[in-house]
């Protein structure tokens, strides 16, 4: 380059010839070509510049993009900030989290008269809940887009992040290849990565396999512990780095939470923060199926489980009354619970 001038606004050339022949060999030798591939500041940039192609439109010819439930709010916020309509379609909490091809088609039926559904974002592997998609899903939702024309935009930002037995990481890029014409030729797909979310950002230059060890023996804690938490229930994750732990609450609970003008997820984990100092999200804020409740909490940090110096064991001593806005009352609890989580100092 001579002095003083820019560099490709994609990205320089020898970086994404060197992402194209790592995409390459993840994919089992699916081509991938340097110029399809697009270096940001960032996955969620990369993926604000993709839904400004793709939104415009007002009223009923309004782009509308079909989102997960639940799902981070960022890309919710953005879908409305840049012009678009964001269309929920709920995860089966009961199948692991599994998309179902009914729910989708029921948020198709629902969007038509108010706006034109053209595209359909994921997460895979799923944020907050944890869940990898299978082949056939993934094969399932590419039928789907083609059968309705839908642009495909996925978050696989922490494909890196697998640890479920069994479980591996299909990329949408690999399955849609392989699936061949007609699907490979007229299904459209922007398929997202981050440094950031990848062992290289996480972990620095840890060992891989050693990184993935440490989540998933931190993910069992968290589970060892949630297990013995009456109210208490949850999807045991394949990946990522979050556990979306679900809140049986009672009757008492929630009407207390409305009082104090809260939802009852949110003042649960309020109430984890001002007591303990654990920090857990609100599953009011990524989206829920009315009537739940979750909290998403990150189980990353200190692989030195087995050292009791580096582990505290969190109680949470309330009485009667403060439980009721915390956990499930019945005959059975004495008049102080005793809520545990096991974090890292």
């Amino acid at each position: 380059l001579a002095s003083g001038s820019y560099s490709c606004p994609l990205g320089l050339d020898a970086v994404r010839r060197s992402v194209a022949e790592s995409l390459q060999w993840r994919d089992g030798g699916v081509i991938s070509d340097s110029d399809n591939i697009f270096i940001q500041s960032g996955s969620h940039v990369a993926l604000m510049r993709v839904l400004k192609v793709l939104l415009h439109g007002e009223g009923v010819s309004q782009t509308g993009v079909l989102v997960p439930v639940p799902c981070h709010p960022r890309f919710t916020q953005a879908v409305w900030a840049l012009g678009g309509v964001p269309l929920p379609f709920q995860l089966s909490e009961e199948r692991g989290w599994a998309l179902e091809r009914e729910e989708l088609q029921r948020a198709l039926r629902d969007a038509r008269g108010r706006c034109s559904p053209r595209a359909l974002y994921f997460v895979n592997p799923g944020n907050p809940t944890g869940h990898v998609q299978s082949r056939e899903s993934i094969e399932e939702v590419i039928r789907l887009a083609a059968e309705e024309s839908l642009f495909l935009l996925v978050d696989e930002v922490y494909q890196q992040t697998v640890f479920g037995v069994d479980r591996e990481f299909v990329s949408y890029k690999k399955v849609l290849c392989e699936m061949g014409p007609p699907y490979s030729s007229t299904v459209q797909l922007a398929s997202v990565h981050s440094v950031s979310k990848g062992f290289m950002g996480e972990s620095g230059l840890r060992e891989r396999q050693a990184s993935l060890d440490t989540l998933a023996h931190n993910v069992r804690r968290v589970q060892e512990t949630a297990d013995g938490l009456p109210g208490v229930s949850y999807q045991p994750p394949q990946g990522g780095i979050t556990i979306f732990l679900r809140l049986h609450l009672s009757h008492q609970a929630v009407e207390q939470a409305k009082a104090l003008g809260l939802e009852p997820d949110l003042l649960y984990c309020m109430r984890l923060l001002e007591e303990e100092g654990v920090c857990a999200g609100p599953g009011c804020d990524l989206g829920q199926r009315e009537g739940t409740y979750h909290l998403r909490y990150s189980p990353t940090g200190a692989s030195e489980w087995g050292d009791t110096s580096r582990v505290h064991f969190i109680c949470l001593i309330v009485t009667a009354t403060v439980t009721a806005a915390l956990q499930p009352v019945t005959a059975a609890l004495s008049s102080k619970f005793f809520l545990a989580f096991y974090i890292a100092s």
